[in-house]
């Protein structure tokens, strides 16, 4: 009797000389003969062609599960990331990227990162006017000045950042009238007049300028006096109060630590 080596020798040969021409079914029939529903070729030969005698068990497809991207692994991981990161690094991180982007001829990149920074902080705020947007509305407004085709988002951007001056001058106004009203001349002097002759800067310069009244007409003569020499000196309005509400970041935080009673 052959031994089942030698069967499988066999098969072997069969299949290598003929599995060029023989069909699916001349190669199960002659290992049927040769064989048996025993031999471990001939269930070898059948697992191998998909073919199955009447009673055998019909195998459950299982679902293979799809891979995900490699792109959508990569944003995921970035996500997973980026979530355990607290916001003040991560709009950071941005804004020192965006940077170094805008600095090589990459505005577009630039802009993109800068806007992105925005977006976060504005979640993080739940507010689009909060003065703590100031520093990352200024950094935007620089990249979106490298390009005429932005013009418009640059004068929108602009009317933002407006509107965070005027949100800090009203937290100051109550314990600090003329700490509210040289913020706001200084808005009016420096971001306001950009927009004259516009209906919406008109607005604005006309809210600014009766909000001032209002608020210097509560002033002693001293103050008045205060207000009208520190308005003169003079300051980037919009960079200087974007210093002082810039968050702090976590790694140089102080336990305790409040530089302003208003932030």
């Amino acid at each position: 009797a052959a031994s089942l080596s030698d069967e499988e020798d066999g098969w072997k040969s069969f299949f290598l000389d003929r599995h060029s021409t023989a069909t699916l079914q001349e190669v199960v029939d002659v290992a049927r003969e040769l064989g048996g529903d025993r031999t471990v070729v001939y269930n070898l030969l059948k697992l191998h062609w998909g073919y199955r005698d009447p009673g055998d068990v019909v195998p459950v497809e299982v679902p293979v599960e799809e891979w995900p991207d490699a792109a959508d692994l990569r944003k995921e991981r970035r996500e997973i990331a980026d979530a355990k990161v607290p916001i003040p690094e991560r709009v950071w991180a941005l804004r020192n990227t965006a940077q170094t982007l805008a600095m090589t001829g990459l505005e577009e990149k630039a802009r993109m990162l800068l806007e992105q920074a925005v977006s976060v902080k504005e979640q993080w705020l739940r507010s689009v006017a909060d003065p703590k947007l100031l520093g990352e509305l200024g950094a935007l407004k620089y990249v979106l000045q490298m390009r005429v085709e932005w013009r418009g988002e640059w004068e929108l951007n602009h009317v933002r950042q407006i509107r965070c001056l005027q949100v800090a001058a009203e937290r100051y106004s109550k314990d600090q009238p003329v700490e509210a009203a040289r913020v706001l001349s200084l808005t009016a002097q420096q971001l306001g007049v950009v927009l004259e002759g516009t209906q919406e800067g008109d607005e604005i310069n006309k809210e600014i300028n009766e909000r001032i009244q209002e608020l210097t007409s509560q002033l002693s003569y001293e103050d008045k006096i205060q207000l009208k020499a520190s308005v003169e000196i003079g300051a980037d309005v919009a960079v200087e109060l974007g210093d002082r509400y810039a968050d702090e970041l976590e790694v140089y935080r102080v336990p305790g630590k409040k530089t302003d009673p208003f932030l």
